[in-house]
């Protein structure tokens, strides 16, 4: 958490779904992120970008960056990530083992929001019930 801000990577294939979770975590308080590729996701992990909870769309390629269970334990010590997931989304062992937390995609954000205050511990924003 850099200067009080939380930053949240979101990672999504879909352009209009980065662009409502950015201005719904915005509206919340939180600074995002945008990750649009697997590359994307591995340059933020390992650049100087402070990474608070990260928001992952498990059907992008993530290549040799969380490849394996190893990197992934080593990044959920690390940063909570939630598993952004339709609800036909075939779940992946590797993924799910070290998640912070799985939820499912449709019209409706705020539990995903919730979770990722929840994720954040951050000050001043609510408790979740």
């Amino acid at each position: 958490m850099e200067n009080g801000m939380v930053q949240v990577l979101v990672t999504d294939r879909n352009p209009n779904v980065r662009d409502l979770l950015r201005r719904q975590l915005h509206s919340l308080g939180f600074t995002t992120l945008p990750a649009r590729n697997g590359q994307e996701v591995c340059f933020h992990l390992t650049s100087a970008d402070t990474v608070d909870v990260v928001v992952l769309d498990p059907e992008i390629d993530l290549g040799a960056c969380l490849s394996s269970p190893k990197s992934l334990a080593r990044l959920s010590t690390r940063i909570p990530f939630v598993l952004h997931v339709f609800p036909t989304w075939e779940f992946d062992e590797n993924l799910t083992a070290y998640a912070s937390a799985i939820v499912e995609k449709g019209g409706d954000t705020d539990r995903l929001l919730s979770v990722v205050k929840t994720l954040s511990k951050t000050p001043g924003l609510p408790p979740e019930p």
